[in-house]
């Protein structure tokens, strides 16, 4: 649910108009220090440990069951954590989850909206919770249903598309206009038109001071972002900006054409973990060279067509650390390197 109280009584108004009245000087919106969470036969959250700048966009990167989601609820306070430290705006969502949540939205992967009510009463039913009433609750819901192009959209919510399903979800989150929006996997169900048109929606919201925290599986989404968290298998393997997460997973990637490129590909999968794009092998250039890349086809008696080195995408540095492969601690090269930032390697 979209950072509802589980209580049926509405939370008291604390601010009204664009602007927080609970403006607070620390430049961090959200941090964790050693936050663990054990389930019956999993070990969710292992020692996590990250921060996110206020006014920023901040992307958990992992895959499927990394523990994005969970830790995503420990700090909200919706979860109770095992162990550590949680700071949320300045407040303790253990002993301040009123307040907490007053200040924040969040949008799940799912359920974030009530799917038997329409989209005009879904956005009445969270503005009564966060205490707006009357003329302004008015204005907030026509102005939200503008922003998200909701307007023609009647009946029940789950009879809608699952795009515009999403979009309700993410205006019943902002009806009370949070400092901080928390988004778990919100571009699932958008087309690519879509997509683009939700980042520049964030992009305006962080220009306007709020703070977004977003769970992707989108690799050119985490480009998007200003810092990112690498999750792997429950703990936070890296926190720092795109640039900086390919510089630490650096390395060329050999482009391999081949004949017949199936041969080719299983005998570079065997010994480089290659992976397939098209017909043409890639190859990690930190595991092996050129010439020991047509050394084994050589060998394997496969004619190499050609083989290509360019810099490392984003998808390459996803597959890289997913694998297990060691990172390489380089400094970028000074053409593409950014501002520096507080990059760190989590171990």
């Amino acid at each position: 649910m979209s950072s509802a109280p589980s209580g049926a009584a509405p939370l008291a108004r604390q601010h009204s108009g664009a602007a927080p009245a609970h403006s607070h000087p620390c430049s961090v919106a959200l941090s964790a220090v050693g936050l663990d969470k054990h389930f019956a036969r999993k070990h969710a959250v292992k020692n996590a440990t990250f921060s996110v700048s206020r006014g920023c966009v901040f992307g958990f990167l992992g895959p499927n069951g990394a523990g994005k989601t969970t830790a995503l609820r420990l700090v909200l306070g919706l979860l109770k954590a095992d162990a550590g430290d949680v700071r949320v705006l300045g407040l303790d969502p253990a002993k301040q989850p009123r307040e907490v949540r007053l200040r924040t939205g969040y949008v799940s992967q799912l359920h974030s909206v009530y799917g038997d009510l329409a989209i005009d009463e879904n956005l009445r039913f969270f503005g009564r919770l966060y205490g707006i009433g009357g003329r302004e609750l008015d204005d907030c819901i026509a102005e939200q249903k503008a922003r998200f192009r909701l307007e023609e959209h009647r009946g029940p919510v789950a009879g809608l598309g699952t795009g515009v399903q999403r979009r309700a979800a993410l205006a019943c989150a902002l009806i009370h206009r949070p400092e901080l929006l928390i988004l778990d996997e919100p571009t699932s169900g958008m087309d690519s038109l879509g997509r683009r048109n939700f980042w520049t929606f964030l992009g305006e919201l962080t220009a306007g001071g709020t703070t977004i925290v977003i769970t992707t599986h989108h690799l050119e989404e985490a480009e998007g972002c200003d810092d990112l968290a690498l999750m792997l298998d429950g703990e936070v393997r890296f926190q720092g900006s795109p640039m900086e997460l390919k510089v630490r997973y650096a390395g060329p990637v050999l482009a391999v054409s081949c004949d017949p490129w199936e041969a080719g590909f299983t005998a570079l999968r065997e010994a480089y973990g290659a992976s397939l794009f098209g017909t043409a092998s890639h190859v990690d250039g930190l595991a092996a060279t050129a010439a020991d890349v047509k050394a084994l086809l050589a060998r394997r008696d496969v004619r190499i067509v050609r083989v290509d080195e360019r810099p490392p995408t984003m998808e390459d540095v996803f597959l890289r650390a997913t694998m297990g492969l060691p990172s390489q601690p380089v400094d970028p090269p000074p053409s593409v390197a950014e501002p520096p930032r507080a990059g760190t390697l989590l171990s």
